[in-house]
C-alpha cells in the first residue's frame, strides 16, 4: 500500500508537469511527456503487483492443511 501511494503522489507531479506545459500552449512538450512518462510509469506496476501476488501466496498457504507441505516456500 505505501509503495501504492507513493507512485500515486509521483504521478500526480507527472501529470502537473503535463498540464502546465499544455496549458502554457506548448502541446509539443505536453504530447512528449505524456509519451515518456507512459513509457516510465508501464513498469512500475511491477512493485505493486510483487506485494499484492506475495499476499496472495500468504493467504493461500494460510488455508492448507495443518502437517501438509506448502509447495510455495
Amino acid at each position: 500500500m505505501t509503495i501504492a501511494a507513493g507512485i500515486g503522489l509521483h504521478n500526480f507531479a507527472e501529470g502537473l508537469a503535463i498540464g502546465s506545459s499544455a496549458a502554457a500552449g506548448d502541446l509539443s512538450l505536453a504530447l512528449l511527456l505524456v509519451i515518456g512518462f507512459g513509457l516510465h510509469d508501464a513498469t512500475e506496476g511491477f512493485g505493486i503487483a510483487a506485494g499484492q501476488a506475495a499476499a496472495v501466496l500468504t493467504q493461500q498457504e494460510a488455508l492448507l492443511p495443518s502437517g501438509s507441505v506448502s509447495t510455495y516456500t
